[in-house]
């Protein structure tokens, strides 16, 4: 701002000794030659006025000066630093016989101020060595004879004009550059001590901005002191206000408050030359704040800030000098919703209700009550149909994971170091309380410490790093949550809503990819879960191996009333190209104990596990004894994560019937030693039957015990007669 002031404030004087030389009818041509020799002798510059200059006396005293140009410092190459079509300036009669300067009109027509850095860092614009009060002084002295005297600090301007200015700015050792057009300023100055009044428009990327200032006092500028100063701009991308303090110094400096609004940050940003790389958010903005500002550096502090629905306060500091930008900031948000920014229409997750604690599949029934009994071979005739319709499908689709790019170039233009607390976290349907997250930026790589989460009625800590230099962008977590409620969170984040209860987890992945669906086909890593006190929602395990002892298949389909309660659930588990794989899982519970092993494919989003739960003769819980020795009904879940089918693994029944005999007979057996407790419990976890014929479990267990038990050793036991009795 300094040198474009005082640039105009040379134009200003160069026009005021022209029109004071006209009273004393010097000649045209003569008063122009002394003025670029004048300009020559204090600046080393050029001054040419290749156009008509003219004179008038009547009304006011007036010059006119056509095509007139203003060289580039003799230390650079050949230019011109301005440029302009003409100058017109009138000056009012009687304050000049009063030995003052007082401008009527000052208009530069179609002016062009051409800004250049040239490759050895020399500026065009520098006038550091200029004195413009001294070269119209000797001008005055040498041609109007007694009006030397006349003191330039009581200048005036009335209407003073910049019409369809332009201002260019080039830099060629950056190829920086930037261009301001189709300026229309006023300026009103009743004196150079006293306040000075803008008002005007200019375009910035074929957007027009209005433009409304005051500075108290130019003198005091000009001085090197601080003078208040008010700015405000205003254009269809955004509204912004300064009040303060500025000084041309040594050290440029401003300081004062700072209010800005926009209705799109992400049309602001990419109107400004800087667009968001990421596909959302960044909408109505507003921001408030104490600016400080220099060359080097940026300050705002204290603000507070609002964007997207969010706010928060803090303070920033911006460091300018250095090879790249540098970022310190401090703030403290309400809620953080990424949400915003990573999806095109994102969720709203406040509005969004949870699904309930096991929802229905598509086409699946949930009346509360038991679905119609099958015979076993109805029961597999459908298996077999359904696994025909099923072969003739293609492999699943991929539903959740995007395939747009991942855009991370924005972490490459700011180094940055931030600490930042939320209130409460959101992404995608993941909901977090308090976090306190600690983040490092350099060189496109950013380092996130979470110190804390709140999370789920529980506690967590970890690290997320982005690898945003890497030509395939890449990343890194490790991360260690406590007590957390099972069936909320796995819901929310895995869309996996089969078991409740308090969870640890432990979970270490790395990945790379170009995009969502390309970064989880290449997650790789291991972890560790643990459930207590909880329950696999959605079926009776129990009441299934009951409904296979009686030969009827029941209870295939989930159901939000069935639930098979536990003490403890963990296993660990590995992940190899995005496929998660267990192979240890151990449930314990009263009369239930269970293995399962099998794998989680998330880039299909399928699921195919084999559990195998047993009947035991034991009534303990968590930190009972693991023996997996009882009766044995495997279950197979398998298909899409979001509606897996779930049945008897009938297959692995039939392999060995007499085994299965054997172990009903057994676990009966060793149950009726402790019948103080077994009435109770059987009825809970088997869901005890009775009307209609139907035999209870007992009865049925009972039975198929007793019949075992009366065989002859010497006779051969036939398989078909088995299965009658345990299936019929």
């Amino acid at each position: 701002m300094r040198f474009l002031f005082r640039l105009i404030l040379f134009v200003v004087i160069i026009g005021a000794v022209a029109a004071v030389a006209v009273p004393m009818l010097v000649p045209a041509d003569y008063m122009r030659d002394q003025i670029t020799q004048v300009v020559k002798q204090q600046t080393g510059r050029d001054l040419t006025v290749a156009g008509e200059t003219s004179f008038s006396i009547v009304p006011d005293i007036g010059v006119r000066l056509g095509q007139v140009a203003l060289s580039d410092p003799p230390k650079m190459s050949k230019g011109t630093t301005l440029t302009m079509d003409a100058l017109t300036v009138n000056l009012r009669l009687l304050p000049l016989l009063s030995r003052q300067i007082e401008v009527k009109q000052f208009v530069l027509e179609r002016p062009v101020f051409d800004l250049r850095v040239d490759k050895n860092g020399l500026q065009n614009w520098d006038f550091a060595q200029v004195t413009p009060v001294e070269p119209a002084r000797r001008v005055v002295q040498a041609q109007a004879g007694g009006l030397a005297g006349a003191q330039l600090q009581n200048l005036r301007l009335g209407d003073v004009r910049i019409m369809d200015g332009t201002v260019k700015y080039r830099d060629e050792r950056t190829s920086t550059a930037l261009q301001v057009d189709a300026i229309n300023v006023t300026l009103i100055l009743p004196a150079i001590d006293e306040q000075l009044e803008a008002k005007g428009t200019f375009d910035w990327q074929k957007e027009q901005v209005a433009i409304n200032g005051s500075l108290d006092s130019p003198q005091s500028l000009l001085a090197n002191k601080a003078t208040p100063a008010n700015v405000s701009l205003t254009s269809s991308h955004m509204t912004g206000t300064f009040k303060g303090e500025i000084e041309l110094g040594e050290v440029p400096r401003a300081k004062g408050t700072l209010n800005g609004s926009s209705p799109s940050l992400r049309n602001l940003a990419a109107w400004l030359g800087n667009p968001v790389p990421t596909q959302g958010g960044f909408g109505t903005a507003a921001l408030e704040s104490v600016l400080t500002a220099t060359p080097q550096a940026i300050s705002l502090s204290p603000m507070e800030l609002a964007m997207d629905g969010m706010k928060g306060n803090g303070n920033a500091q911006l460091r300018l000098s250095g090879a790249k930008p540098h970022l310190r900031l401090k703030l403290a948000l309400d809620k953080l919703d990424l949400n915003v920014f990573f999806q095109p229409a994102p969720i709203d997750v406040r509005a969004t209700p949870r699904p309930a604690s096991a929802p229905q599949g598509a086409g699946q029934q949930d009346d509360g009550g038991t679905q119609p009994d099958q015979s076993l071979g109805d029961f597999i005739d459908q298996l077999n149909q359904q696994d025909e319709g099923r072969a003739k499908k293609s492999a699943p689709l991929v539903r959740g994971w995007s395939q747009r790019a991942f855009d991370f170039s924005g972490l490459k233009l700011i180094d940055a170091d931030a600490d930042l607390t939320t209130n409460a976290l959101f992404y995608k349907r993941i909901r977090v309380g308090k976090s306190v997250v600690k983040a490092i930026l350099k060189s496109g790589q950013l380092n996130a410490d979470l110190n804390e989460l709140q999370l789920y009625g529980g506690q967590g800590r970890g690290r997320l790093t982005i690898y945003g230099d890497r030509a395939v962008p890449a990343l890194g977590a490790a991360f260690n949550i406590a007590g957390v409620s099972a069936l909320p969170i796995m819901t929310d984040a895995l869309a996996f809503d089969w078991i409740s209860g308090k969870a640890n987890f432990t979970v270490a992945i790395s990945g790379a990819g170009r995009s969502e669906s390309e970064m989880v086909r290449s997650l790789q890593g291991n972890g560790t879960v643990r459930f207590t006190d909880g329950a696999i929602e959605g079926l009776n395990i129990p009441q299934m191996i009951r409904s296979v002892s009686l030969g009827q298949i029941q209870g295939t389909q989930r159901s939000s009333r069935l639930k098979t309660d536990f003490s403890e659930l963990s296993g660990t588990y590995t992940i190899q190209n995005g496929i998660i794989s267990n192979s240890d899982l151990q449930l314990v519970g009263p009369l239930l104990r269970a293995g399962g092993k099998g794998i989680v494919d998330l880039p299909r989003e399928v699921i195919d596990y084999s559990l195998e739960p047993r009947l035991v003769a034991s009534l303990q819980g968590q930190g009972g004894d693991t023996d997996m020795t009882g009766v044995v009904v495997p279950i197979k879940i398998k298909g899409p994560l979001d509606n897996p089918r779930i049945q008897p693994d009938i297959e692995a029944i039939l392999r060995s019937p007499e085994a299965a005999a054997k172990q009903i007979g057994e676990v009966v057996k060793n149950l009726k030693a402790n019948k103080k407790n077994l009435g109770g419990v059987l009825d809970n976890l088997l869901g005890k039957r009775g009307g209609g014929g139907q035999q209870t479990t007992g009865q049925a267990a009972g039975e198929a015990s007793g019949q075992a038990a009366t065989e002859q050793p010497a006779q051969k036991t036939k398989p078909e007669d088995l299965l009658n009795q345990i299936f019929r």
